[in-house]
């Protein structure tokens, strides 16, 4: 074993050569990684749904059947109102969890089946990939069982939205073997048809595989190099011909998402993040590049979000801006010493063609960072560990070396053992991202949230209030803090932070409710009615705003114009005790007695058993208006 281990990396040994003809059988090489993708991952299987899960799959009935193609493969991903403005477009993995709906009845642990399963099949597909480009087997092994380890691919593999990931690097990372693996210089139309229909399906299950073309490009000017062909009997007619067709397929995706979406990009990726908007976008962008380089090469500590303050957006050149900054420099420089220096140009070309789609350089994607999205762009590691297992090393370097390997390994193992069982549930992603990053203003978010939940009112305000501390600029976060306030007796407070999120974000319509609702409970009709008319125009008159109109004119006194607004609420959906409360007032105000003592009754049918003060309202109102008919 103390010899083999050196071999194990590549070594070019003399002695020994059943041993050395075994390490370099592919066949035999590849079980490690293969075990180990299975083995780190296999704890993961008992995860439920979580987060996104909950949302996508667990909540979204196109996921609960696959009869209605048109309504998987012709909307946007997200299930909800206006799911189109993030701009993602994923049928082909919403089908996927359509069929894994129907055959596991719902369960969640065939979806986490499926995901081992994907996850060993990428790394299977690594393994070839590096094989393609002319690594030795033991090295190409080694590249490989660090991505099936990798503990960042956690996110994708062990929460069930991952496969979106997986789908789309394993399609593009078997396209790059179809392409190196080719028979000779030449690519036969079978080889290219396939390969336009790995590029097809991963932009359908993620938009990142978009890059597939210059993934070819590079690989191709790696593999040209390392067979040291002449410039002159370079053939470029098929590689050329190749880059056509899926040029093609782009447009014709593009031209689908253009018909489903609306546009290409969406129209808001990331609607509660200013900081990735505008100019402000390319400074936190550049903020991000140290981390992905430490979740590349040290991935210890992991976290479920990196929103503020985790990681605080930038404004201006930072020490950690100028740092990212000249990390995108030197990837740059080095991903174009490719064609030359291939082992030291292809991982920088592989991780900056794939990361850019997700960094927010190009185009907002709607979080700073997310470790899933790094799923694809982590072959750069692969390449850069077979790499060093396969240069030649003195006995003593190599020791040395698969120490460190099997430390390596080891230490990711573990990490990415411990890490699965977060993404059990919600609950246990929050609970742990609260503990490890209570500096997480979403983390706050999430437990004033859970609080409320558990009817823990004092708790929650703590969680509310330390989170608007930590990062204020949040309208949606703000709009709920104001909503929380709204509905747990503090009007003034909600409405303090109504008018800070319509501030901040003019187009925040769900903030101009809660302040029109918290004006009301002020007793500040005028203002009330302002806000009310002031919505009107923007997302037109919708039951709640017919309701505050009404409400506001009833306390202005203004009889007729609140009778008028009342039939219109009324008329537009079913009304609460409330409402017919104050509509009897209203009727009351006019002289017509009788219809508000039928409102109060109309009001009183309507008392849920939680609503004590609406009974005495309704009593209290019925004594008035006797009094007022002197009975």
């Amino acid at each position: 074993m103390r010899r083999l281990l050196p071999e194990w990396l590549g070594s070019r040994l003399t002695a020994d050569l059943p041993w050395r003809a075994r390490l370099n059988d592919d066949r035999i090489v590849v079980i490690l990684p293969l075990v180990l993708a299975f083995v780190t991952y296999a704890n993961s299987l008992y995860n439920g749904f979580a987060f996104d899960d909950t949302v996508i799959i667990q909540l979204n009935t196109r996921v609960h059947q696959f009869f209605d193609l048109g309504a998987i493969w012709l909307t946007p991903y997200w299930p909800y109102a206006h799911g189109d403005m993030f701009g993602l477009y994923r049928p082909l993995t919403i089908f996927a969890y359509a069929i894994q709906w129907a055959l596991g009845e719902g369960q969640a642990f065939l979806f986490h089946f499926v995901n081992v399963l994907m996850h060993v099949a990428v790394t299977y597909g690594v393994f070839r990939l590096l094989r393609a480009l002319a690594f030795d087997a033991p090295a190409s092994a080694f590249g490989a069982a660090v991505f099936a380890v990798h503990p960042v691919h956690v996110e994708a593999v062990a929460n069930v939205v991952g496969q979106a990931e997986m789908i789309g690097a394993g399609a593009v990372v078997a396209a790059c073997i179809l392409y190196l693996e080719r028979e000779g210089e030449g690519l036969r139309l079978p080889r290219t048809l396939a390969i336009a229909a790995l590029y097809l399906g991963g932009m359908l299950a993620k938009e990142n595989a978009i890059v597939l073309p210059a993934l070819i490009v590079a690989v191709d000017l790696a593999q040209r190099h390392m067979r040291r062909l002449p410039l002159w009997r370079r053939s470029w007619v098929d590689p050329a011909a190749l880059l056509a067709l899926l040029s093609a397929v782009a447009v014709a995706y593009l031209a689908l998402r253009l018909d489903v979406l609306g546009s290409i990009g969406g129209s808001d990726a990331g609607p509660a993040l200013p900081f990735l908007k505008e100019e402000d976008r390319v400074y936190s962008a550049l903020r991000a590049w140290p981390e992905f380089a430490r979740l590349l090469f040290w991935p210890m500590k992991l976290a479920a979000d990196y929103a503020p303050a985790v990681i605080l957006p930038a404004y201006e050149f930072t020490p950690m801006v100028t740092l990212g900054l000249f990390l995108l420099v030197a990837t740059v420089v080095l991903a174009l010493l490719t064609p030359w220096r291939p082992r030291l140009g292809l991982p920088a070309a592989w991780f900056l063609i794939c990361i850019l789609p997700v960094s927010n350089l190009l185009l907002p994607i709607g979080v700073l960072i997310a470790e899933r999205t790094l799923y694809m762009p982590s072959v750069a590691v692969s390449l850069v560990a077979a790499a060093l297992a396969g240069f030649r090393h003195k006995p003593s370097a190599r020791r040395l070396l698969a120490v460190g390997a099997v430390a390596v390994l080891l230490a990711f193992t573990v990490r990415t053992i411990t890490r699965n069982p977060v993404w059990y549930s919600t609950d246990t992603v929050l609970r742990s991202l609260l503990d490890t990053h209570p500096e997480s203003y979403r983390a706050q978010w999430r437990a004033a949230v859970r609080e409320v939940e558990l009817g823990n009112y004092a708790r929650s305000h703590y969680h509310w209030e330390l989170g608007y501390r930590l990062w204020p600029r949040n309208s949606a976060y703000t709009v709920d803090y104001a909503n929380f306030h709204l509905n747990y007796g503090n009007p003034a407070r909600a409405a303090a932070l109504a008018e800070a999120a319509r501030a901040a974000d003019p187009n925040a319509q769900l903030a101009g409710l809660v302040l029109a609702a918290a004006r009301l409970k002020l007793r500040d009709f005028d203002g009330a009615l302002a806000v009310a008319d002031e919505l009107i125009p923007e997302i037109g008159l919708e039951p709640r705003i017919a309701r505050m109109r009404a409400r506001a004119l009833t306390g202005l006194g203004r009889s007729t114009e609140a009778l008028a607004a009342w039939r219109l609420a009324m008329s537009t959906g079913p009304s609460s005790a409330a409402d017919w409360i104050v509509y009897a007032r209203a009727l009351q105000m006019d002289g017509r007695l009788r219809d508000a003592l039928k409102a109060l009754d109309a009001a009183e049918a309507r008392i849920r058993d939680d609503e004590p003060e609406s009974t005495t309202a309704v009593a209290a109102g019925r004594r008035q208006i006797r009094a007022q008919m002197g009975e």
